[in-house]
């Protein structure tokens, strides 16, 4: 591939990736609203409703990190690519910004905890659609 076509494919998968975080974002609204609208159906319901809403976080969260492997893998490739000349793109840019050519881009240290955060929230849509009383008392 041409540094051109590499940029292209990354930039695709940049907005892949922004809208995947925006839908975990709406999908978290949508447990909320969806759990209280069925809070008073059978036990069954909300069971697959909890199920098939932590099934979806799931599925978005393992496409989610599957795009941003493939972005690093992208990363890496132009940073080499500029390192042997083929990239002069890439490397005006890691001039530019203090980055050596050929250096590995590594992900942040912070990124497991990624994996902690939807396990969290695909607890908590357990707990809304299962346990939560959703009845206030007025006192």
């Amino acid at each position: 591939m041409t540094e051109a076509e590499i940029f292209n494919v990354a930039i695709q998968n940049r907005t892949a990736y922004v809208n995947l975080g925006i839908s975990l974002f709406v999908m978290s609204i949508f447990v909320v609203l969806s759990a209280f609208l069925i809070r008073n159906f059978p036990v069954l319901i909300r069971g697959g409703f909890a199920a098939l809403s932590v099934f979806g976080m799931f599925m978005t969260f393992m496409t989610y990190s599957g795009i941003q492997s493939g972005f690093y893998l992208m990363i890496n490739e132009l940073s080499q690519m500029a390192a042997d000349g083929t990239a002069p793109t890439m490397l005006s840019f890691a001039e530019a910004s203090g980055f050596t050519a050929g250096d590995e881009v590594k992900p942040p240290a912070w990124r497991p905890l990624v994996i902690v955060a939807v396990a969290l929230q695909a607890l908590l849509s357990v707990y809304l659609y299962m346990f939560n009383n959703w009845e206030t008392k007025n006192d």
